[in-house]
């Protein structure tokens, strides 16, 4: 039946045409909150990239509130909990500013890496000179009086520019060959002290019996610490100069700085070397790569350098203070590695940032496969010698069962093992 809309009543007409704009008010509601939700999980999506592209996110967070804690972190003039000296390796120099950079995309600025430079052309990011507002890395460039082959006063002009320019809580001194976790750096300073003496890093022993941290693994000096050595250096005191502070020490010694710090330290301020391991006797601090510290194929003169260790940290009776491999050569709060070129840096950040971004935080498990894991590690490692580096070794054959085995175990422990508190804390 056709009806004419002009014989209804009038409230039938409004009823209709406000229907019609309801329904049309239904489906335009539908379709923001489709797009809403849309919007939302390409939000989360593009959240999670950022997050997984950016490693100081992993190593160093930002912190969850702003309390009076955080704001004094978030002030540039109050000193760093730490900062890292990274001083120029004797080996492969050619390939120090690849090394440079690779450290400044991945773990050099959670660390608050400082660059030590002879010439600005070493290293080809930018730098911020004397600015310490500006983000990490930054430089220090040495006076052009103290030559590459001048490590002593080389040393001696940075420790006074770090106490000048930062005075920071601690300091940890490696150099470009290093690799270093930064949040397990954090960690190891959680309950320290600045104002008490400290000299941390992988102990070792020469002939005479005197214990010294490997410069090549790195070694943490407190405030205190810092500031008596510059003291003591700048009085002349007897084991802390070497010809008056001159360039006139020996070849070897200025090779080795390190070794003017731990006589100092030692013979002059009473400061020993610590026993850094964990419980179980694993090192945090390895004077090798991953590969070679896993697989216990490290050099003689190295292990050497452990005999004696028991009269000087104290006995061990089962270990001898002698580094373990396989499963037991890293504790997982390993803090630093060495010999790591640039491409093995960027390989490693990547597959420890992989492990930890996929951990199921709710029961501790880690849903890649070794078959996984091992395949994306070939896949970035470098592969040829030039790149691996002359002491370094690559990774095992991929049928090598065992030594996937161990080196996939540890790689997981390590990675596992970097929480997210925040570095002040």
């Amino acid at each position: 039946m056709n009806v004419d809309v002009r014989t209804l009543p009038l409230r039938n007409v409004l009823s209709s045409k406000q229907q019609k704009q309801q329904n049309h008010y239904r489906t335009n509601v539908f379709k923001i909150s489709i797009l809403a939700i849309v919007a939302f999980f390409v939000w989360e999506i593009l959240s999670l990239s950022d997050d997984t592209d950016d490693w100081s996110v992993l190593v160093d967070p930002p912190p969850r509130k702003l309390d009076n804690t955080s704001l004094q972190h978030l002030d540039h003039h109050t000193p760093p909990r730490y900062v890292t000296v990274i001083l120029p390796s004797v080996v492969n120099p050619t390939g120090r500013r690849k090394r440079l950079e690779a450290i400044a995309k991945t773990w050099g600025p959670a660390a608050r890496a400082v660059y030590v430079l002879h010439s600005q052309d070493e290293y080809g990011g930018s730098s911020n000179g004397i600015d310490t507002d500006h983000p990490y890395p930054h430089t220090i460039l040495v006076p052009e009086s103290i030559t590459v082959a001048n490590g002593v006063p080389r040393l001696q002009y940075v420790l006074q520019a770090i106490l000048d320019r930062y005075d920071p809580e601690f300091t940890f001194f490696v150099n470009d060959h290093t690799y270093v976790l930064p949040q397990n750096a954090c960690q190891f300073l959680r309950d320290r002290s600045p104002n008490e003496h400290l000299y941390a890093g992988h102990a070792l022993s020469n002939s005479n019996k005197f214990a010294f941290n490997s410069g090549a693994a790195g070694y943490f000096l407190s405030r205190k610490s810092l500031r008596g050595l510059v003291e003591h250096w700048s009085a002349g005191v007897t084991h802390c100069s070497v010809g008056g502070g001159d360039d006139t020490a020996s070849k070897w010694l200025q090779g080795n700085p390190g070794l003017v710090t731990a006589e100092c330290l030692g013979l002059a301020m009473g400061v020993e070397p610590l026993d850094t391991r964990d419980e179980g006797g694993r090192h945090l601090f390895h004077a090798f790569g991953l590969v070679r510290t896993v697989t216990g194929e490290v050099d003689q003169w190295y292990l050497n350098k452990h005999e004696g260790l028991d009269k000087i940290l104290g006995d061990d009776t089962l270990h001898h203070h002698q580094p373990m491999n396989f499963k037991e050569c890293c504790s997982s709060d390993t803090i630093s590695f060495h010999y790591v070129e640039s491409a093995e840096t960027l390989a490693l950040t990547s597959t420890l940032r992989k492990i930890a971004m996929t951990k199921d935080s709710s029961i501790s498990v880690n849903p890649l496969s070794d078959d996984y894991l091992k395949d994306y590690m070939i896949s970035l490692w470098p592969k040829e010698h030039k790149d691996v580096g002359g002491y370094a070794h690559r990774l095992p054959h991929k049928n090598a069962i065992d030594g996937w085995d161990n080196l996939l175990f540890v790689t997981r422990n390590i990675a596992l093992g970097v929480d997210d508190a925040p570095c002040f804390a």
